[in-house]
């Protein structure tokens, strides 16, 4: 598991490498063409890739929610939506203090020196108990309130997926393994459909 933890920091590395390339970036009179001409060539790959490294840490969520309930082979079914309300209830309340802050202060700071975003941000913010469902990724980008929270979406609704990936693999093998290879070629099936 050590293997893990090192894969896990480099991947954090990567990923503050590139958002601060990109954030460093943006305030560039050209960056289209900087965008077009130096990020091109092959050794500029790494950080346009780094956008993707997110990825990392959603796979090493389920590969280790899949080796902690395989390993300890979870036979009643009532412990797969006591394990989802579980970490509902453990991200929910600072998640929400969170937004309450924010929520709070963009209504005091109106005009900010970074693309006067908290004007926007209130207006987003006034359906704030929508993003405690975790839905927020699967409405229009424009309406989210706090926009990098994306990956707490996308990680509560894998996490709540392969909970139900596992329980099907728990009850019946076949079943499990029927519906992960349902899965496995819808993703492929939408990448194809994306490029």
């Amino acid at each position: 598991m050590n293997v893990i933890n090192g894969v896990r920091s480099l991947a954090m590395f990567w990923i503050i490498y590139g958002h601060l390339m990109s954030f460093l970036t943006i305030p560039l009179s050209n960056y289209l063409t900087i965008d077009d001409s130096v990020f091109a060539a092959w050794r500029f790959l790494p950080i346009k890739a780094a956008f993707y490294s997110v990825d990392i840490f959603f796979f090493i969520g389920g590969f280790l929610l899949a080796y902690v309930l395989l390993k300890n082979k979870v036979k009643s079914l009532l412990k797969y939506p006591l394990a989802i309300l579980n970490r509902y209830f453990r991200i929910v309340p600072v998640y929400f203090v969170t937004i309450m802050i924010f929520y709070g202060l963009s209504k005091q700071v109106r005009n900010d020196a970074f693309f006067g975003y908290n004007n926007t941000a209130v207006n987003r913010c006034n359906k704030f108990y929508e993003s405690l469902l975790f839905k927020d990724n699967l409405i229009d980008y424009s309406e989210i309130c706090m926009s990098w929270t994306w990956y707490l979406q996308n990680d509560m609704q894998l996490f709540v997926y392969c909970i139900l990936l596992l329980a099907v693999y728990g009850k019946t093998r076949i079943g499990g393994l029927i519906a992960i290879s349902i899965s496995i070629a819808t993703g492929f099936r939408y990448i194809l459909n994306k490029t």
